[in-house]
């Protein structure tokens, strides 16, 4: 078996006809989806090619799209869609965009190395599996009779990465002890019978009570569940933390964000309602779990830059995590992301465009005041903005004094490894206590990919780095 079939994973990123990056970043592209038979290359194609050359079958159409698309022929690519799906420029920017998030996922593309056909929702399609050095992707596309493309998207399906054990620990569902909503969790302890027979690392994590460390995972904007997913994408990444730590002999609680279990009226989704106080309650409900010892709050995105306030809030925090924090003011961060986004390819995609003039105008309103509480503002509530507009999360990180890791993929373009990890580090260069990690191919997400990041890539079917795992259960060792 070689490495490209043994690492196969399918991807999935999106062609839809209406593209609209979140503020996260973590929409698609395009939409639409399996197929099996020959693998004729571009322009190889004997029956299946009409007198005028042009491909005949889906399948043919299919993979002279593909063929177009590994070239750069993006204009060409769109010429074989219907014409009804979208505007021609429009359509040739997020083909760009689709191949690039294949590529940042697979790295160079190799070949088709099979397709089947298939019916998606009443409509035909065919399923191209696409090679490429490092995964295999699902590309699947719909057509009319004709046949005219109507639609494009990787389909695949999470899978549990390589270093998690599942017989090295039990999950028990929990409730947070919260008001006015349904909180529940997922508790991932090390089983006992497996530590004392498992590797030097996991016993290591032992102290001389049989005690193990612990943490909570604290999400990042929107309304996200305990396992991180994003809408769109089949990927985990509080999962694989979760049970990597467990895998490791380090206690794990993740749980659905509020404002994903429940209704919450705007004027109430202060940061601290929907972020630190359930936090808070997350942090008592694991340190009641047997074998757990000391605990740190470990936070994503939003949730990273929350983490100093958690730990000033707790006398039950023995350190603090920030995974890919935003170290400036969060409406610098978003706009900075709209930018990315609207400069992406080669070819301008209009919405991009439209939805950085957009950010700017939002980032002004926050900038000024000039909203209510209620009024939505990159996906925040008037009042979330407000509850944050004294929090100086680098400030408070100074304060403290209990051990905190810093870590940042080098390929984030949410989170800049410059201008926000950077300052972490130039701020809290004097703390003996702060520890800083980056990693050189790991995206916001600290999944690994290639060459540009791009939102498509969030999509596709991925695992958060081992090398990250192993390094928190590392550092947390030392609580």
């Amino acid at each position: 078996m070689d490495k490209r079939e043994s690492t196969r994973r399918s991807l999935l990123a999106g062609v839809t006809t209406a593209t609209a990056a979140s503020v996260a970043g973590c929409t698609g592209l395009f939409s639409d989806d399996p197929g099996d038979g020959d693998d004729p290359s571009p322009g190889e194609n004997n029956e299946s090619t009409g007198d005028d050359g042009e491909p005949e079958t889906p399948e043919a159409l299919v993979t002279a799209m593909v063929g177009d698309l590994s070239a750069g022929e993006y204009e060409r690519a769109a010429e074989r869609f219907s014409s009804e799906i979208a505007s021609q420029d429009r359509l040739v920017a997020q083909l760009e965009r689709l191949w690039m998030g294949l590529t940042a996922a697979g790295n160079e593309y190799v070949e088709i190395a099979e397709t089947e056909t298939t019916t998606v929702q009443g409509r035909s399609a065919v399923v191209a599996t696409l090679a490429f050095a490092e995964a295999d992707a699902d590309l699947q596309v719909t057509h009319t009779d004709d046949p005219q493309l109507l639609g494009a998207v990787v389909v695949g399906e999470y899978a549990s990465p390589s270093y998690v054990d599942a017989n090295s620990f039990e999950e028990r569902t929990v409730e947070l002890d919260v008001e006015d909503c349904l909180i529940e969790g997922t508790l991932t302890l090390p089983d006992a019978d497996e530590r004392s027979s498992s590797s030097p690392d996991s016993q290591a994590r032992q102290d001389a009570d049989g005690e193990v460390p612990g943490v909570v995972l604290v999400h990042g904007s929107g309304p996200v569940d305990r396992n991180e997913s994003r809408r769109g994408s089949p990927n985990k990444p509080f999962k694989d933390i979760a049970e990597g730590l467990a895998s490791n002999g380090v206690a794990a609680l993740r749980f659905d964000k509020r404002t994903y279990a429940c209704n919450v009226a705007p004027a109430e989704a202060t940061f601290d309602r929907i972020v630190v106080s359930d936090t808070l309650a997350a942090v008592d409900r694991i340190r009641q779990a047997e074998p757990v010892g000391p605990v740190a709050a470990v936070g994503h995105s939003l949730g990273g830059m929350a983490m100093p306030r958690i730990v000033e809030r707790s006398d039950e925090l023995a350190g603090g995590v920030a995974l890919a924090a935003p170290a400036r003011p969060l409406p610098d961060v978003f706009v900075e992301q709209y930018e990315y986004l609207a400069n992406l390819g080669d070819h301008s995609l209009d919405v991009a465009q439209n939805q950085l003039q957009a950010a700017r105008n939002m980032a002004e309103q926050i900038r000024n005041g000039n909203y209510e509480d209620d009024e939505q503002l990159f996906q925040e509530s008037g009042a979330f903005w407000d509850s944050i507009a004294d929090y100086d999360q680098v400030a408070t990180a100074a304060d403290l004094s209990v051990p905190m890791q810093f870590l940042q993929g080098q390929r984030d373009y949410q989170v800049s490894p410059e201008d926000d990890f950077g300052l972490w580090q130039s701020e809290l260069s004097d703390d003996s206590d702060a520890a800083f990690e980056s990693y050189e191919q790991l995206n916001h997400m600290f999944m690994p990919g290639y060459g540009t990041s791009v939102p498509a890539e969030y999509s596709v079917p991925n695992n958060v780095a081992e090398s990250v795992v192993t390094d928190l259960a590392d550092w947390l060792d030392g609580l």
